[in-house]
């Protein structure tokens, strides 16, 4: 029985005939050894091997190489003007700021800069709370910029605009007294 066995359980069959006596062992204590050393046999080789599949398309050769020759000379441009850029920060080549690492760590420290060089600690934790973000548009209703002012009427421009600024800087603290 045992000569009737494929080539793999050789080992099998030799490691049984050497231990025990064949004519004293009984059929289920032979059949049960065989099926543990199977198992075990095709536990190792499933675990050896794997397989990679790949996903092929059918198309005429002369479509293919037409293809691949548009996509290899697409790639090829796209490679080489990727060398070409010039990454301001660290000035190497291949890559741009934006992706440069210390870049993007500085960016994230300028948001954690203070408004004011104050030392007290709780004025900037009143400046952190209170962020004012002031912005303008500058029209002109006069047709010629060309006009010429004389010194008097910028110095009366400018005393103008110093008085709406300290009412501007008034109203400011009277918003600061009532929000604390």
């Amino acid at each position: 029985m045992l000569r009737s066995f494929p080539k793999k359980f050789d080992m099998k069959v030799t490691a049984i005939e050497e231990a025990k006596d064949i004519s004293d062992m009984k059929l289920d204590e032979l059949v049960g050894s065989l099926q543990t050393y199977e198992v075990a046999v095709n536990e190792r080789t499933k675990k050896k091997n794997k397989s990679i599949a790949f996903v092929s398309n059918a198309e005429d050769e002369e479509q293919q190489d037409e293809m691949d020759s548009e996509d290899n000379i697409s790639d090829a441009i796209v490679i080489l003007g990727k060398q070409f850029n010039e990454c301001h920060e660290c000035e190497g080549f291949g890559h741009i700021r934006t992706e440069y690492a210390t870049y993007l760590k500085k960016q994230k420290k300028g948001l954690t800069v203070s408004w004011s060089d104050e030392d007290d600690s709780e004025g900037e934790v009143e400046s952190a709370k209170h962020i004012n973000a002031l912005t303008g548009v500058c029209t002109s209703d006069t047709e010629s910029c060309d006009e010429e002012l004389t010194f008097d009427e910028l110095v009366e421009s400018y005393k103008e605009l110093c008085l709406k600024s300290e009412e501007v800087c008034r109203t400011l603290e009277k918003q600061k007294k009532t929000i604390a």
